[in-house]
């Protein structure tokens, strides 16, 4: 399956962030299971597209052991019932794919 794109949706969002969103500035700007990556010169694991300019992206941890794990799920996300901006894997509420970031 392709990566989801990062989606910049607002340098202070007022919600959690899902998957490749951001700017977050720290794992509790994330929902549950993922965590802020900000290290501002490497690509975003798990996500497609380049980092924007000094924002952060909620992406799902990285296994720390050299055992086989399996990641966390993203929960899902009631964003809004008309977001204003494409949603994210996991997020809704959609109408119908045009309302997904491309790829999902």
């Amino acid at each position: 399956a392709p990566l989801p794109p990062l989606v910049n949706v607002s340098p202070n969002p007022g919600f959690a962030l899902s998957v490749c969103q951001g700017n977050c500035s720290s794992d509790a700007d994330c929902v549950t299971g993922l965590t802020c990556d900000d290290q501002y010169d490497q690509p975003v694991s798990g996500c497609s597209g380049s980092r924007s300019t000094n924002w952060a992206y909620c992406v799902i941890p990285l296994a720390t052991t050299t055992t086989t794990t399996t990641a966390p799920l993203p929960p899902l996300v009631n964003v809004s019932p008309n977001p204003g901006f494409a949603l994210s894997v996991c997020q809704g509420n959609c109408s119908s794919d045009a309302d997904c970031v491309t790829g999902l």
